[in-house]
């Protein structure tokens, strides 16, 4: 069935260069799963005491009932959250979903978003930052790092996720939609004048 006149198809190596791409993408880390809808539902998720009761854990039923304590106090303080998370990280062994966080960074640091125009110096800068999301897939905190430094650089400022190309916004695109609504506007109210 795998053999045509002699050849067996399995033995067959056609190097395309694909075989290269996926052996490099493996070796990154894999972003980790989780659908939390902020850090506070995460936090009390993960740092609840039972969750170190089978098998029970004594030091960190102790640690953790602590955190959740402090958790459940600061819920809407993003900042106190956040070293609460790294405190869970270090003296639980816990790791956090970034998996959503990854995948938006992902998109804006795309360089297909800058080949259209293309855009040589963007396109470099991008490269650099998807490598980098790409090698910290699973770290949340150097992905909240990333994407700090991703909000300086002017080149992801005009960055419009969702669209067929994902390109960057122009000036020339700002006004065309500007004189589309002001010509809409424009014939609604000929329109309703004249009726």
């Amino acid at each position: 069935m795998d053999e045509i006149e002699g050849i067996r198809w399995e033995e067959i190596n056609i190097d395309t260069g694909l075989n290269r791409q996926t052996k490099k993408q493996s070796a990154y880390p894999q972003p980790l799963e989780g659908s939390y809808a902020n850090l506070f539902e995460e936090l009390q998720y993960k740092c609840n005491p039972q969750r170190f009761m089978v098998p029970y854990d004594h030091e960190k039923v102790s640690i953790a009932n602590k955190l959740y304590g402090k958790v459940l106090e600061n819920k809407t303080d993003e900042d106190i959250l956040r070293v609460l998370r790294a405190e869970a990280m270090e003296k639980l062994g816990l790791k956090f979903s970034t998996l959503n966080l990854y995948n938006n960074l992902l998109k804006k640091a795309n360089p297909d978003n800058f080949m259209t125009p293309y855009d040589g110096k963007k396109v470099s800068i991008a490269n650099k930052y998807y490598h980098e999301i790409m090698k910290h897939a699973d770290d949340i905190v150097a992905l909240e790092d990333i994407e700090n430094q991703m909000k300086s650089e002017d080149t992801f400022q005009n960055v419009v996720l969702g669209g067929p190309l994902n390109t960057p916004i122009t000036d020339s695109d700002l006004i065309g939609a500007v004189v589309v609504i002001f010509t809409l506007l424009i014939s609604f109210f000929l329109l309703f004048l004249f009726q």
